[in-house]
């Protein structure tokens, strides 16, 4: 009996050992299925995203899209997205392929995107507004503003330096724009259209990563 127990003892262990052999080949094995349907699903959306060779979409890239009503933008048949990227600023049409128009380009980040000016006669918004701020890897400066751009040409109209840093979200209820100012962790609130600084509110940190905004009213707001 004393002999036949080290015996039992070894095949348990063994039958131990290939099972999670097994177990280690099963996992490996959907690791490599989960990878490979990974990489055909970037290929997809980068097949489909741009027509730009030097359009190279990421989950950032994806972050800040606002969508614009096309009875208010009269020159489309059909709603498009307004993409806020790293470097662009830029249309995006779900009926058409997922084709892009770029709207602005500049070297640094688009984040947030809030309607300016509506030509009531036409029924249509004719400029938008956008934060661009400096990059997060080795900044040259820490001027971040939000510019006013023609809806149509991307040109220019208006630029206004804010007083946040690490800007991720502008967003704009009538006369108030708030804006998340992610390094201070300050939700900001300004007048619009004149951007003046009504209060700024530190209500948390920089940890705590202020990302998204979303007003209900010109006194309430959603804070991510």
């Amino acid at each position: 009996m004393r002999l036949g127990r080290p015996r039992f003892v070894g095949r348990k262990a063994m039958s131990m050992s290939k099972g999670l052999k097994i177990t280690f080949l099963l996992l490996f094995a959907l690791f490599v299925l989960f990878s490979v349907f990974t990489i055909v699903k970037i290929e997809e959306i980068r097949k489909h995203t741009s027509k730009h060779d030097s359009f190279n979409p990421s989950l950032s890239s994806f972050i800040n899209i606002t969508f614009l009503d096309p009875q208010d933008v009269e020159y489309s048949s059909s709603p498009k997205l307004l993409v806020a990227t790293h470097r662009r600023l830029m249309w995006i049409d779900p009926s058409k392929n997922f084709n892009s128009s770029i709207l602005h380009e500049h070297a640094a980040v688009h984040y947030g995107v809030f309607p300016g000016s509506f030509d009531g006669k036409d029924k249509k918004v004719t400029t938008v507004w956008n934060v661009i701020r400096p990059h997060n890897w080795h900044p040259t400066t820490t001027q971040e503003y939000a510019v006013e751009f023609d809806i149509e040409t991307g040109q220019e109209k208006r630029r206004v330096q804010l007083q946040s840093r690490f800007t991720h979200d502008a967003v704009r209820h009538g006369d108030r724009v708030f804006v998340a100012d992610t390094d201070g962790g300050r939700l900001q609130i300004y007048s619009y259209p004149s951007f003046s600084l009504l209060a700024s509110f530190p209500f948390f940190n920089n940890p705590q990563h202020v990302n998204t905004l979303a007003p209900l009213t010109r006194h309430e707001v959603w804070v991510v």
